[in-house]
């Protein structure tokens, strides 16, 4: 019996994959550009929250690095207002504050310093000061 029940939650997962699939390629003639105009704008707030917050509460071993800051902005798509009044600028705020909070700012300016590699781009803020 539990094989069975098995086998039928497999399928299902697979038949709600392909479903969410058949519908994200149905809903847009070009899915994989509008993803990666959605990523890229989840990206660029994401690292504008990390170089606000920390610019605010600087790390003893990482700074901002404004050039990178410029390139992130850029990169996204969005203006720095645009990303600064998204969901998801404030969602990573929050997520840093947390991390403050429960670890320390030292290891939230290590996981922040960790961020925003896309292949083999680095689309990061911070910079290490002794690298």
């Amino acid at each position: 019996m539990f094989e069975r029940l098995s086998s039928g939650l497999r399928f299902l997962s697979r038949g709600t994959a392909i479903i969410a699939a058949t519908q994200i390629v149905g809903a847009n003639s070009n899915p994989a550009l509008a993803f990666d105009a959605e990523s890229r704008a989840l990206w660029g707030a994401s690292a504008m929250a990390e170089a606000d917050y920390h610019r605010n509460n600087p790390c003893a071993q990482w700074t901002v690095d404004e050039q990178a800051v410029k390139k992130v902005i850029a990169w996204s798509g969005r203006t720095l207002a645009q990303l600064r009044a998204s969901d998801d600028y404030r969602e990573q705020r929050e997520a840093i504050k947390g991390v403050v909070q429960q670890y320390g700012i030292d290891m939230a300016c290590d996981a922040g310093g960790a961020n925003f590699a896309v292949g083999d781009h680095d689309y990061g803020v911070l910079r290490h000061v002794g690298w």
